[in-house]
């Protein structure tokens, strides 16, 4: 960029160059100069071989007892200097059962870690929903095709974690359960320079 910033020359208040190697966005913000010049090598086919070369798929699987009023299960937090980029996620009965769940899958922040599960008429207490609701089921855990899946996908960024969110409804649960919290992602790490190798 030479002697100018984003929007114009250094002399100016938008876009200048503040101190070494940061830069100040219209608004006042304030970037570390080298994601502006790694953009260049952030191209979408970089970003989908190394979302490719990383792929990997995890699953839990959780038996809720009869009698159990709401259950979580928590995916590990994201490490230090990587994001998730999650491409889909699922809650569903992993064997056949007559009880119902409601459920939510969630995006938690650090801060929400270990939080208590849900419990009689409480899905998401806590936590940002980003499932959409099964057009078959709305938001019910059940026998058949009846899931709860992800509306699109996200990103999970660092100490983040995502959250299957399950409850009977009403009443505690009068059959057992077994449900599977499934998703596909890409663990990648937080540099723009990598996605080019």
């Amino acid at each position: 960029m030479g002697s100018f910033g984003l929007m114009g020359p250094i002399g100016q208040t938008e876009g200048a160059i503040i101190g070494a190697g940061y830069v100040r966005l219209p608004g006042g913000d304030y970037i570390p100069r080298r994601l502006i010049d790694d953009l260049d090598r952030c191209d979408p086919s970089a970003f989908d071989a190394a979302v490719l070369q990383n792929l990997s798929y995890r699953e839990k699987v959780v038996g809720i007892p009869v009698g159990s009023s709401g259950v979580a299960i928590d995916f590990e937090q994201v490490p230090d200097g990587f994001f998730w980029y999650v491409l889909a996620a699922s809650i569903q009965q992993a064997a056949s059962s007559t009880q119902p769940m409601t459920a939510n899958i969630l995006l938690m922040p650090p801060s929400l870690f270990n939080a208590p599960a849900p419990v009689l008429n409480e899905v998401a207490p806590s936590g940002i929903v980003v499932d959409s609701q099964n057009a078959i089921s709305g938001g019910q855990v059940a026998a058949g095709p009846n899931e709860v899946a992800l509306a699109r996908k996200i990103t999970v960024p660092p100490g983040w974690f995502l959250r299957a969110a399950l409850s009977p409804g009403s009443a505690a649960s009068v059959n057992p359960v077994t449900v599977a919290f499934r998703v596909a992602l890409a663990q990648l790490k937080l540099s723009y320079a990598n996605l080019k190798s």
